[in-house]
């Protein structure tokens, strides 16, 4: 089973109404230990396997996943795995899903 998550069909007619990309490039971000927040031991082997499964692909974890170095990776990727917490907006908007990486959101 492959699950996902797309915060808005806004977001999912945006993402399929862009050209396919000729070749594709993953990148994953684990983070096993996040201030304040439950440890999830699991999170790197999860990355570590997804990573394994595509050559090319980019894993940052723990104190590599910065914000500003998750979201260097991301404008060149065309699919992002996050193994790490993830909070929820229920109110909808562009912040639907704010992915803890590092010590802060982003």
């Amino acid at each position: 089973m492959v699950s996902s998550y797309i915060p808005s069909l806004r977001a999912l007619a945006y993402a399929r109404s862009r050209p396919r990309a000729r070749e594709r490039r993953l990148i994953t971000v684990s983070m096993p230990t996040t201030p304040e927040m439950a440890p999830l031991p699991g999170t790197v082997a999860e990355a570590e396997t997804i990573a394994r499964r595509y050559s090319g692909s980019m894993m940052l974890t723990a104190e590599a996943a910065t914000v500003a170095e998750v979201i260097g990776e991301i404008s060149s990727s065309t699919w992002v795995h996050f193994a790490c917490h993830a909070t929820i907006d229920p109110a909808g908007s562009h912040r639907t899903a704010d992915y803890t990486c590092a010590t802060v959101n982003c």
